[in-house]
């Protein structure tokens, strides 16, 4: 009995040592990135006899022998990255970043001058920079000021988190697609001081404005002849060595210098200045400064701070943009509808989002303002916070008013017509001819919005005795706006049906006038979210003409086109 007991516990031993000799373990786990954070595909994953690879996202799953995974780990390795070993992880689950490689070319020894070094780092952008769309994620900073030689009266700083579709560096006439995530901003005036007319425009566009992409003149090809370039030694960017080329511009001004990786012959940084004249200020220094981390084997924008300072009175402005991430997997277009356009008044875009969100955001600024990466000017002493002061208390009906008119309720045109008329050369009867130009006119229209898209409307279109005789038009008009293609670029048609009057006056003495009732339609393209540009023909229903002997034929349609500013 002691002896089948005892061979039967040798038996379990034994076949319990095969089990666990033989057993197999599944692991899981997700390979990225180390800069940008993103999945990567293709990833070789690999167990001595076993192995798999990475899927789009990133994600594996292999089944393999324990106790060869418990002895020797994994190996992860893929073309342009590191190769890495990982030991194994109690748990099954393995989150791997790998590291770009530092150099899959040999450096090689350079004595050409500084023209070359920039011809062929032009001809290798189609290698260095990405091919096909991609995203970003990042933070912007801009600070923006109105000032004068005496004082400073306004001071704007805002925060935000950017999403950005960057299409590929092949593509230059497709411009980046940037949508504000979240942003917080603060304005400031001088106490008792009144507002300046200053428009803050497209610092939202910056990340989409690098030289490389744009193609700015001094890495052009056929331009080069305008700039002087000089070798001024080689340093180390980032743990790379570059070349330092210096340029400047034979003829504006433009100057700066160009950091161009040895190994692969990219532009790695630029920082570049230039000044312009102005018809509202004096003149403007324009700085520029902006470096690339190479992800993979491309290379993407990393930093872009951008300042224009005037020299006497007007606006100063700074803005630093950093990328946080970078997606080649998820790519899509912005729809327009969230799209910052350009020629946007940057105090209009707000997005506050919660408390809470902004809170998992405000680290990274805080970091990137540690690092240096963003900066932070302080308003001047004495200003008010006006974002933080509750709105004064108005009157009911005034409240009313001023709540309407910035809500998109009011438009406002500028119009060049084609006025309904044709005129004889000769007069007679005014003894004296017309040019066929008096028949053109300029003016401006208001529209309010009385419910929905159906708005009420006063245009006005003068001449002002341009060709030898003043043709003016006045309208009262109902117009119902049809919007179309709200997630992309918006279309309006609109229907307008109402009441004209053109009149024809000769040092004041009126010689015609006509009374329609008319209909038109009008196609509007709208630009950004304040202003568009619109087209459209009116024609007249019917029509009461009083003529004092002018040798005029009225027609039925006239034409117009303008712009289309929109209150908000």
């Amino acid at each position: 009995m002691r002896l089948k007991k005892a061979f039967l516990t040798t038996l379990i031993s034994v076949f319990s040592y095969s089990l666990t000799f033989a057993q197999q373990v599944t692991v899981t786990g997700k390979v990225t990135d180390n800069v940008s954070r993103t999945g990567l595909q293709g990833v070789t994953v690999k167990a001595e006899d076993r192995q798999t690879v990475t899927s789009k996202n990133g994600e594996f799953k292999l089944v393999a022998d324990a106790e060869k995974i418990k002895k020797n780990g994994l190996t992860f390795s893929s073309v342009g990255y590191l190769r890495k070993k990982v030991l194994y992880a109690e748990n099954g689950i393995y989150l791997v970043q790998l590291e770009a490689s530092a150099a899959d070319l040999s450096e090689v020894t350079i004595t050409a001058g500084a023209e070359t070094i920039i011809e062929k780092a032009i001809r290798k952008i189609p290698v260095n920079y990405p091919a096909s769309a991609f995203m970003m994620n990042g933070i912007l900073r801009t600070h923006h000021v109105n000032k004068d030689s005496l004082k400073t009266y306004e001071y704007f700083q805002n925060d935000a988190v950017l999403k950005i579709y960057h299409p590929s560096y092949a593509k230059k006439n497709d411009g980046a697609q940037v949508a504000v995530v979240q942003n917080r901003y603060k304005l400031f005036k001088a106490e008792k001081q009144r507002s300046i007319a200053v428009f803050w425009l497209d610092a939202y566009q910056i990340p989409g404005k690098d030289f490389v992409f744009v193609r700015a003149d001094f890495v052009v090809r056929s331009k080069m002849k305008n700039f002087e370039y000089t070798l001024n030694g080689e340093t180390v960017k980032d743990g790379r060595k570059v070349f330092i080329v210096d340029f400047n511009s034979k003829k504006n001004g433009t100057a700066g210098t160009l950091y161009i990786d040895k190994i692969t012959y990219a532009f790695v940084a630029a920082k570049y200045e230039r000044q312009l004249g102005s018809l509202m200020q004096n003149s403007r220094v324009n700085k520029r400064e902006m470096s690339f981390k190479r992800i993979g084997n491309k290379w993407y924008l990393d930093r872009f701070s951008v300042s224009s300072q005037y020299t006497e009175k007007g606006y100063n402005y700074t803005a630093d943009y950093q990328t946080v991430s970078v997606d080649t997997v998820n790519v899509a277009t912005i729809p327009a509808k969230d799209q910052v356009k350009p020629y946007t008044d940057d105090v209009d875009i707000r997005q506050p989002g919660s408390d809470s969100t902004w809170k998992t955001y405000q680290p990274i600024f805080d970091q990137a303002q540690k690092d240096s990466m963003i900066t932070n000017v302080a308003p001047p002493e004495g200003f008010i916070d006006q974002s933080q002061i509750p709105e004064k208390t108005k009157s009911g009906l005034l409240k009313s008013v001023l709540g309407y008119l910035i809500k998109d309720n009011m438009r406002y045109t500028l119009r060049f017509s084609r006025l309904p008329l044709d005129f004889a050369a000769n007069q007679p009867a005014l003894g004296k001819n017309i040019s066929s130009s008096s028949v053109y006119a300029v003016g401006t229209s208001f529209q309010f919005r009385l419910y929905k898209g159906l708005f009420i409307e006063y245009n006005n279109a003068d001449n002002y005795g341009l060709g030898g005789i003043r043709n003016e038009i006045t309208e009262y008009n109902l117009t119902y706006n049809f919007e179309m293609n709200k997630h992309h670029q918006l279309i309006t048609i609109s229907p307008v049906l109402g009441y004209a009057k053109l009149t024809s006056d000769v040092k004041k003495t009126n010689w015609f006038t006509q009374e329609s009732l008319m209909g038109g339609l009008t196609f509007s393209y709208a630009l950004n979210r304040k202003f568009g540009m619109y087209t459209g023909v009116n024609y007249n229903l019917s029509s009461s003409v009083v003529n004092k002997g002018l040798l005029v034929t009225a027609q039925k349609a006239y034409p117009y086109l303008g712009i289309i500013y929109k209150i908000k």
